[in-house]
């Protein structure tokens, strides 16, 4: 396959779904989700999976497939990922990988750190200390060990801070040495970055707008579902945004409008965050400045792909 890997990158609120069905149902391509949330079942409202009618018979990989309980880590998306971008290239169909989280974008485009890196003891024993002493322990911990990758990430983002121990734990590194490194840890496959943006104020107010409206489709009837199926709010699914304010509604320990505002606030800064991972791919990127007219936007991307070839400059990894 000589045409590249097509990374749409953006930030939660952009329109990215609507965005890379429409791009897909045009250049005859599947899609493969890069979205640690959307992975998990009962779950499709708050993490805005898309619906059968609009993936109008689109292959849409890797949404809704596991148990909100089971444990899924960036290792496995990658080793998943992997494989059906193998079961779509020999279809000889162009292969689209969108979502909003960026570790998972990191592992296919600069790969994983090498293996023997997992420690599931420690990762336990981490887990307990979070617990008896708080995400700010555990972070500080972090900037003691690697300052550097402690500046890329929240303090509240306890998976990410417990993995980067792990791997300091077991090889002696610290996380952010992989990250950067140079090896033979990239794709192997030539690949063209997509990032989609718009107006700060226009974004936010998509945001805002979107919230309301998941409410309206149903969402605390969802979160419902789910706790009648009899999953906690520890678990590490329910870290996708909004939920843990939908829990503390259902408890009677936040009013409606409040849980909304949290979760619209919430989001905003997410996305802001999101932006930020982005920009550090720099000049592989292409920027789509969104028109939110899905033709247009969907044309302006194709109209890069077909001066790329697949083969130009920008079109990083090799066949």
């Amino acid at each position: 396959m000589n045409y590249p890997l097509i990374f749409i990158l953006g930030p939660t609120g952009i329109g990215k779904t609507e965005l890379v069905i429409e791009l897909a149902f045009q250049i005859n391509a599947e899609i493969i989700s890069a979205d640690s949330m959307q992975i998990y079942k009962y779950m499709e409202i708050g993490t805005s999976s898309p619906t059968e009618t609009e993936l109008r018979g689109i292959n849409y990989h890797l949404i809704n497939f596991i148990l909100p309980d089971r444990r899924f880590t960036a290792g496995d998306f990658k080793r998943l990922g992997d494989r059906w971008i193998e079961k779509i290239k020999k279809k000889n169909k162009k292969i689209i990988i969108s979502g909003g989280t960026g570790l998972y974008f990191d592992t296919l485009i600069k790969g994983l750190p090498p293996k023997k890196t997992e420690d599931f003891k420690y990762r336990d024993e981490l887990i307990d200390l979070e617990k008896e002493k708080g995400k700010l322990h555990l972070f500080n911990m972090l900037i003691d060990l690697d300052p550097e990758y402690a500046q890329k990430i929240h303090m509240n983002d306890l998976q990410r801070v417990i993995r980067a121990l792990e791997v300091i734990h077991t090889t002696g590194k610290r996380f952010s040495e992989f990250q950067n490194s140079s090896t033979d840890y990239k794709t192997k496959y030539p690949y063209i970055l997509f990032a989609l943006n718009s107006q700060r104020e226009i974004l936010y107010e998509r945001i805002n707008n979107r919230t309301e409206k998941m409410f309206k489709n149903h969402w605390i009837d969802e979160v419902k579902k789910i706790i009648e199926l009899g999953y906690e709010e520890n678990l590490n699914s329910m870290k996708a945004l909004g939920y843990y304010e939908i829990f503390k509604y259902l408890k009677n320990e936040m009013s409606l409008d409040r849980a909304k505002e949290v979760i619209a606030q919430r989001t905003r800064n997410y996305a802001k965050r999101q932006l930020t991972w982005i920009r550090k791919y720099k000049d592989e990127v292409n920027w789509i400045d969104r028109s939110f007219n899905v033709q247009k936007d969907v044309n302006s991307i194709i109209k890069i792909l077909k001066s790329t070839g697949g083969d130009n400059e920008r079109s990083k990894g090799t066949n």
